[in-house]
């Protein structure tokens, strides 16, 4: 769920916050199941039967530490004998003692090594004591035996977060590449007026150059993301991504795009936290259009398999090396929630918000805006081989000044429309069709226009 969540929600400058690797570890805490059925103890006829009745119906009411309490009092008493132990391990891996559950349920297998139950026991009770390789064992173990199809699906999910609790001990190494065609009918964001009127009242007609100028486009894209492990949990990430677009009939719009990051992520129950150092820098027409550098917080949470809420917060300095009155800076801030129904064509749906400031270090009012926009998507099966997507945007831009030429406030309103479609090719290969109406209305006319894309992509993963 989590890659195409991040794909929809898409937050910051130019789409460059890289995708967090899940760690195990919070897998791990969304398989946690409650504690096991206390076993069937004989009726009580005995000291230890009764004692075990009523560890039993403690552990049924929730009681753990009560019965773990009472059973490890009697351990001289009754250590040994399989039943006993067996309810001592159960009653000590619920109450947070997972080293004195892994001694009781060993006594058990000592005594009936074909005791499935006791085995899986002790192989959750390896788990919370991080020993990994004795915890795969005994599910292994269990595996092989004669257990049902439910019991069955539990253990292969426990063995399965064992596995990536194992890759998160690892530096992991991802890329992609990937090559793309189609055409955009307005790649210069050309007006959608054919008059102006300044600010004396002039009624002027546009030049040829800033009306709209359509093109097929070509494209090639690559990147390498990697990830290892840090102390306390925390685990280090670094991305370099590099694309490039050609304009065949407008290649003073051909453009280049580098991002490099480099930040870290930390799970803590339902919560993720990642931080991220950005860098991004564009050319256009072989000339150094825009650097971008600044940084990326951004927290993520995850209340049940359903839901996964999120927030963020950027900063950017902008430097324009060929027009350095634009430079200046950036500052972000976003939420979204997203909700999967897997009933319904295992979808997701997400929406998010954001809103934001830029400002040019010289102060010139007419560049300075503020911004907030608004995002929708679902993301759905569309057949056995294919999902499809719908994505809908809208930013609203107030300046604060007047545009000289013009006399009047500059104020957008951007609405998108996208509709992609994805379908795999075996394990690494996967194609991409995309079809993205954008219509920006402004009070100045040369900023306001409409742009169609079509973009067919096919891209190579590989680790």
């Amino acid at each position: 769920m989590k890659s195409v969540l991040v794909l929809l929600a898409g937050c910051g400058l130019a789409a460059s916050v890289a995708a967090q690797p899940t760690p195990g570890t919070r897998l791990l805490s969304q398989l946690r199941v409650p504690a096991p059925s206390a076993p069937k103890v004989a009726p009580a006829r005995t000291p230890l039967q009764a004692l075990l009745r009523r560890a039993a119906d403690q552990l049924r009411d929730g009681q753990s530490k009560a019965a773990y309490e009472a059973l490890a009092a009697r351990t001289g008493d009754y250590g040994g004998s399989p039943e006993f132990d067996y309810l001592l391990g159960i009653a000590a891996l619920d109450a947070g003692h997972p080293g004195d559950a892994v001694l009781a349920l060993e006594r058990v297998l000592t005594v009936a090594p074909g005791h499935l139950q006791a085995r899986a026991e002790i192989g959750r009770a390896y788990l919370a004591l991080h020993e990994r390789e004795n915890a795969r064992a005994a599910f292994r173990d269990v595996a092989a035996g004669d257990i049902p199809p439910q019991a069955r699906r539990l253990i292969g999910r426990y063995l399965d977060a064992i596995e990536r609790l194992d890759e998160d001990q690892r530096v992991r190494w991802r890329g992609h590449a990937s090559i793309e065609a189609g055409i955009d009918d307005n790649v210069n964001f050309g007006s959608a007026s054919e008059r102006w009127v300044l600010a004396d009242g002039t009624a002027v007609t546009p030049l040829a150059v800033s009306l709209p100028e359509r093109s097929a486009l070509i494209g090639a894209a690559g990147g390498v993301d990697a990830s290892g492990p840090l102390r306390a949990g925390w685990r280090w990430s670094a991305s370099a991504q590099g694309a490039h677009t050609r304009y065949p009939s407008a290649s003073a719009f051909n453009q280049s795009r580098l991002d490099l990051s480099v930040g870290a992520s930390r799970p803590a129950r339902c919560h993720q936290w990642n931080l991220l150092a950005q860098y991004q820098q564009i050319h256009l027409d072989g000339s150094h259009f825009r650097d971008a550098t600044g940084a990326t917080a951004q927290w993520q949470c995850a209340p049940s398999r359903s839901w996964q809420l999120g927030a963020w917060l950027q900063a950017f300095a902008l430097r324009y090396p060929s027009q350095p009155a634009r430079d200046g800076s950036r500052q972000l801030v976003g939420a979204h929630v997203a909700r999967a129904l897997p009933q319904w064509r295992d979808a997701i749906v997400l929406a998010a918000v954001h809103a934001g400031r830029e400002r040019p270090s010289n102060g010139l009012s007419n560049l300075a805006f503020d911004f907030a926009g608004l995002r929708i998507g679902l993301d759905a099966r569309a057949s056995v081989n294919w999902r499809a997507s719908v994505t809908i945007s809208f930013e609203d831009r107030r300046f604060d000044g007047p545009e000289p030429v013009f006399g009047a406030a500059r104020h957008d309103r951007e609405t998108s429309v996208r509709i992609a479609g994805q379908r795999e090719l075996g394990k690494r290969w996967r194609i991409s069709p995309a079809l993205e109406f954008t219509r920006n209305r402004s009070t100045l006319a040369p900023n306001d226009f409409r742009r169609m894309r079509f973009v067919l992509s096919a891209a190579y993963r590989f680790e």
